[in-house]
């Protein structure tokens, strides 16, 4: 009994702690970052905490309204162009961007939910891409997809090139995919 009671209190507490630290510990770095470019120019004495966290999210909004401007994407895309040349840099950079465009709800048409049928057994994925044309000759073919497979509890994956014949589309969003994924089908319901 006492078992049971403690048990349905840390799965109750533990995601709640845990996402509360992710939380913490990001706002936490971006306070640290922004804090120390502040604290070059008015000093320690003039910088109150939390500072930094409004020069970042004032920095985002000022960004996302260049980002709408002809001047703002020319720069951006003036910038791309010198970070692509940095060997590990464009890298870092090409991913991280790819990544956060999957995601982004108004990006994702493309990317679709399906369930892989591979021999008897069938596996969740996402398409990630199904034309080639811009990629070196063999990498894709018009009768297969790019699929990745998300592992769970883990933010990797494989990505496979996979017939579309052995797909089937559900309607499922991504978002919801992907916790199905990442909790080994634990959870099912959709939380918005």
């Amino acid at each position: 009994m006492i078992g049971r009671i403690f048990w349905t209190g840390l799965k109750t507490l533990l995601p709640i702690i845990v996402t509360i630290a992710i939380i913490v510990w990001l706002l936490d770095l971006v306070e640290r970052m922004f804090g120390a470019l502040i604290r070059l120019f008015t000093g320690q004495a003039h910088y109150i905490p939390g500072m930094g966290l409004l020069l970042c999210v004032v920095l985002i909004f000022v960004v996302g309204a260049l980002m709408k401007l002809y001047f703002g994407q020319k720069l951006r895309d003036w910038g791309e162009r010198w970070v692509r040349r940095i060997p590990f840099v464009k890298s870092l950079y090409t991913s991280m961007g790819d990544l956060v465009s999957f995601f982004d709800k108004g990006q994702t048409k493309g990317n679709r939910v399906v369930m892989v049928k591979i021999g008897p057994t069938r596996i969740l994925g996402l398409v990630t891409r199904e034309v080639f044309d811009d990629l070196p000759a063999g990498i894709g073919s018009t009768d297969e997809a790019l699929v990745f497979l998300p592992m769970a509890y883990n933010l990797g994956g494989y990505s496979l090139m996979i017939s579309k014949s052995a797909l089937t589309p559900l309607d499922m969003p991504v978002e919801q995919a992907m916790r199905f994924a990442l909790t080994s089908g634990m959870t099912g319901r959709n939380r918005s």
